[in-house]
């Protein structure tokens, strides 16, 4: 998921969520990141006290300082339902953690639908991992 300092290909075992705050009285976007817990519970209270804490940060592309190599971002279009979403990167980059895109929620034959999009890079990645993941999150949709 990323290179060390020598080069060397490797990933982590844990990752936090980098993702953004939407400010809609000047339509700009800011990142912040969140301490990951594997208790559901705890992790939903920090990033919620984080989105509380840094949402009136603007002017800067980076609210919450310190943001720690083993990120992986997540971003939310809470304005678009879709069924396919892509905005790949053609140029050459050395980032290759997934990039996770939740659209607007929408109701189908009675069941609420959440659009999800994964972006990977195929240098790390292939259509197995990428279905792993995907499945993941709708397995972890399913237990609530």
């Amino acid at each position: 998921m990323s290179f060390n300092e020598k080069g060397e290909l490797g990933y982590w075992d844990e990752v936090v969520p980098c993702y953004t705050i939407f400010h809609d009285a000047d339509k700009t976007f800011t990142d912040i990141w969140s301490e990951y817990n594997a208790d559901f519970d705890v992790f939903y209270k920090t990033v919620s006290e984080d989105m509380q804490k840094y949402k009136d940060i603007t002017g800067v592309i980076k609210a919450r300082p310190g943001q720690p190599k083993n990120f992986c971002s997540v971003s939310c279009l809470p304005w678009l339902s879709f069924t396919s979403f892509a905005q790949d990167t053609y140029t050459e980059s050395s980032f290759l953690f997934p990039l996770i895109k939740f659209g607007k929620y929408f109701e189908e034959n009675g069941k609420i639908l959440l659009p999800v999009s994964v972006f990977v890079s195929h240098a790390v990645a292939d259509g197995y991992h990428t279905c792993k993941l995907i499945n993941d999150i709708q397995e972890i949709a399913r237990s609530f």
